[in-house]
């Protein structure tokens, strides 16, 4: 039996003694959950965090930094050279995922294992979020720095620009896709779902919804950051490398920085931030790296030159180079 089974196996007999107990008396000290169980959920969840983590690393025949293409608005690298001009720090941000596009961000996970209607356990969903910077693998023999159906989602429909440079391999994490890329988790994590049947079970019947809910709790609060790795099938062609932040693991608030966007029509929005120096402008944009203005840039010659001037100033030459998409793309 190796340490993880052992984990697993402490967990389900000090779950099965506490549904024994219940089953005795009808009763159940809340205080035996918290001191006992709690602390041995999150002794092997930990083990499990890491095994389930292997699903999403890079291979690491990729070298220490691999080389990634992020496709964001031509406004936002102006900005962040700026910034470099004007002696400020500057990096490539990470945003809240509240506002991605995806309707279910974060929640895939949760879906397929479905625990209130599979397990009884109460309809926990984690209100908290990570911060997420996406990219695109620089796939050799593949331009995706330049593809039109990245232009067209990601890209401000071709008037925006894609960036290609490298980050640390251990920063990112592999999405994976629908059914398939979640079940090995769910295979995971079910012994240890199973270890705490009995004692959700118990504490169901006599209506303890409480000490379960924080049974709940302390079980995806383990799988912070993890649950946003999953996605829906309709993305797989992305093959999109994700770089997570949870909200929980920062532990200087002030860091998180807020843009407050008012537009009156037809709602105003606030959209949040924070920042890591293995994104930080210097590090990213350096001999080897490429900007590629899209195929409906206005003026894009010039807007070249500008991109050239501002990297000189900001003193990031020798840097990255600065190219136009060769796609021909006019919207109808």
């Amino acid at each position: 039996m190796n340490e993880i089974n052992e984990k697993v196996a402490r967990l389900e007999a000090f779950a099965r003694a506490g549904r024994e107990h219940f089953d005795r008396t009808r009763g159940l000290d809340p205080n035996y959950v918290s001191a006992v169980v709690m602390p041995t959920l999150a002794d092997v969840m930990g083990d499990i965090r890491a095994q389930i983590e292997q699903f999403h690393k890079l291979s690491e025949l990729q070298g220490e930094q691999t080389s990634v293409i992020h496709y964001t608005s031509v406004g936002t690298v102006v900005s962040m050279l700026q910034d470099i001009v004007a002696r400020k720090g500057s990096s490539l941000r990470l945003y809240d995922s509240d506002h991605f596009n995806d309707p279910v961000e974060g929640l895939h996970l949760a879906n397929y294992l479905d625990l209130p209607v599979k397990r009884g356990w109460p309809n926990w969903r984690e209100t908290t979020h990570a911060y997420i910077a996406s990219f695109i693998p620089d796939l050799e023999g593949k331009d995706m720095q330049d593809n039109l159906v990245l232009w067209r989602t990601y890209g401000k429909e071709g008037e925006g620009c894609s960036l290609r440079f490298s980050v640390p391999r251990d920063k990112l994490w592999k999405i994976l896709y629908g059914d398939k890329g979640v079940e090995p988790t769910a295979n995971t994590l079910a012994p240890v779902l199973d270890a705490l049947q009995p004692l959700m079970d118990g504490l169901r019947y006599a209506g303890h919804y409480d000490v379960r809910e924080r049974l709940a709790q302390a079980f995806w609060r383990r799988l912070e950051g993890i649950r946003f790795l999953y996605k829906d099938p309709a993305y797989t062609d992305e093959d999109e490398r994700r770089f997570v932040v949870p909200e929980r693991d920062i532990k200087d608030k002030d860091g998180i920085q807020f843009e407050f966007q008012n537009s009156n029509i037809p709602h105003t929005n606030v959209r949040h931030y924070c920042e890591d120096e293995a994104l930080n402008v210097k590090r990213i944009l350096v001999s080897g790296s490429l900007i590629t203005l899209g195929p409906r840039v206005p003026y894009a010659q010039s807007m070249r030159y500008y991109l050239e001037n501002l990297l000189r100033k900001a003193d990031l030459l020798p840097g990255p180079q600065v190219t136009v998409s060769r796609i021909p793309y006019r919207v109808p």
